[in-house]
């Protein structure tokens, strides 16, 4: 077998077809490129040689490479020097057909999208760099990228065009399947570490994206996305100064059938540090989305679960079934909230289970409507369950408005404190048409001068509009409950609107329910201890018994 020094001496001789011959390296010196050629006619080549894999030689006749499964992008003549532009030769080897290209040792510049075939692997120990707003790598269906590093074109000037790594099907009946990205550092980029649409049975695993302008993972109407053991830190100002760890979301479109929601996608033992300007974790509009056992810091809000927006930004589909269990989120100095979670307008969000977590100093200081763990509006069946909250801002546990079945059970609350908010509370009710539980959850004030108002409301109810079943709980703070009475206070018992309120004094013109509901006032005596709603839906129409 006749060997030549470099591509450049092969492609100068005339061989004879059916001949194997063979190339010490591409250019010079110990570059990596050598490689194995079969000598083709023209005629049986039938096609053009790209000049980067496949060669033309003196004689007309074709030296074409030979590819035992895998490929060194280094034998199409990549040269890893960090100056020359490489994304030619790389994707000669993407084109190859080889089911796996190693991009060794160096760093490869590229101006324009690598683009993956299916079923291919795209791994090794080299970095791939740009100066370029581009795609750098698109995969497809059954591919993996892993072990690569990926420097982008830094995070100063933050736009979504840039995407480290894109994962794009078609359309809603044309998913791509089968992706994983594992052990990939990518750093100093303005988009989105990794961007997903379309897209199903998606792995992320063991990777870093740091000093990023807008996002580490962004996915939208994904399916079965799994990330897990993440390093997501110091994204930048954002996109409308924003910046997210990880998301899962949809196209901001009126057809929730053209751009169906995220489902079943996850955000598992991951770390994520100093998104400046908004969130750690978020699904807008996801169902069945977890969010567990993460540690998140520096984050002006840690969780969020939300409705996803219509065409004209208004939140219209609500998450639904979504889960928040044992993550640890740390506190912004007094400018956060812990965990939020909202409902949307036009429908309620339904089932959220907020359970095991630990949050420390979280919550929006001066801001009587924060919370370490945030409940805004139109949410059902949500539950709040063995969580610990310490030292939280105004409040630990808050909830808005009709809020319907919720139970707020089994937690732990060590202190609350604000700047300027005197009425900052353990768990509080702070506007109207609320329907839930609280009960078995310890309330502790530790006697510790945390700020200038601390631990003075165990048990908040701002509204009597709202109906509350008052459990046993442990609380020791200044005012253990405040605003719940008879007008608002029921056993836990409900059936179709029909419920069994508590209370002292009588209800009527102070308790709203439906008719066949039943008081109880607990210092009435002959005639005045049991009451019957017997007609009505407002709050009169009571009778004593």
């Amino acid at each position: 077998m006749k060997v030549f020094n470099s591509v450049s001496d092969l492609q100068a001789a005339s061989l004879t077809a059916g001949q194997l011959t063979q190339t010490k390296r591409y250019f010079a010196g110990q570059d990596g490129g050598g490689a194995t050629y079969l000598i083709k006619t023209a005629v049986d080549y039938a096609g053009t040689p790209d000049g980067y894999g496949d060669h033309t030689l003196a004689n007309g006749n074709v030296a074409v490479l030979q590819i035992d499964g895998a490929l060194n992008v280094r034998q199409c003549g990549a040269t890893g020097d960090g100056s020359t532009d490489d994304t030619s030769a790389i994707q000669a080897a993407l084109d190859s057909g080889a089911s796996k290209v190693d991009l060794t040792a160096g760093t490869y510049l590229i101006t324009s999208t690598l683009t993956m075939s299916a079923n291919q692997t795209l791994t090794g120990v080299g970095i791939l760099k740009t100066a370029s707003v581009i795609t750098m790598i698109a995969a497809s269906t059954g591919c993996i990228v892993e072990g690569i590093t990926i420097e982008g074109n830094g995070s100063g000037s933050p736009i979504s065009t840039f995407k480290a790594i894109s994962v794009i099907g078609a359309d809603k009946d044309n998913y791509l399947s089968n992706i994983r990205v594992s052990n990939c550092y990518v750093y100093s980029y303005a988009g989105y570490g990794v961007y997903g649409e379309f897209v199903e049975d998606l792995t992320i695993n063991n990777c870093t994206f740091t000093d990023f302008g807008f996002m580490g993972v962004g996915i939208l109407s994904g399916t079965n996305v799994k990330c897990d053991s993440l390093t997501i830190s110091d994204g930048g100002t954002g996109i409308s100064g924003r910046t997210y760890g990880v998301a899962f979301t949809r196209r901001e479109e009126d057809s929730i059938t053209d751009y169906p929601r995220s489902i079943d996608c996850s955000v598992t033992n991951s770390h994520i540090s100093n998104c400046p300007t908004w969130e750690a974790l978020d699904t807008h509009g996801g169902e069945s989305c977890k969010f567990i056992n993460n540690i998140i810091r520096g984050c002006p809000i840690g969780i969020s679960i939300a409705g996803a927006d219509d065409s004209v930004g208004v939140e219209t589909f609500p998450a639904l079934k979504c889960e928040v269990s044992n993550n640890t989120v740390y506190g912004v100095s007094g400018s956060s909230n812990g965990i939020v979670v909202t409902g949307a307008s036009t429908g309620y969000l339904d089932q959220c289970v907020i359970n095991g977590n630990t949050l420390i100093e979280s919550g929006d200081d001066g801001n009587n409507l924060s919370g370490a763990i945030n409940i805004g509006t139109y949410t059902y069946g949500v539950v709040i369950s063995n969580n610990t909250l310490k030292d939280s801002y105004a409040h630990a546990i808050k909830l808005s408005s009709y809020n319907k079945g919720f139970a707020i059970t089994g937690n732990t609350i060590i202190d609350t404190q604000d700047s300027s908010y005197s009425a900052t509370a353990g768990i509080s009710i702070r506007s109207t048409n609320n329907e839930g539980v609280i009960s078995g959850n310890s309330i502790f004030a530790t006697g510790a001068s945390l700020n200038t108002y601390t631990s003075v409301r165990g048990i908040s109810c701002d509204s009597y509009t709202n109906v509350i079943a008052l459990g046993n709980n442990s609380n020791n703070f200044t005012s253990a409950i405040v605003g719940i009475d008879a007008r608002n206070s029921y056993f836990a018992f409900s059936e179709d609107g029909v419920k069994m309120f508590n209370g002292l004094g009588t209800p009527e013109g102070s308790v709203t329910a439906s008719s066949g509901s039943v008081f109880v006032n607990r210092n009435g005596g002959a005639g005045t201890t049991l009451y019957v709603k017997e007609s009505g839906t407002g709050n009169t129409g009571w009778v004593a018994k």
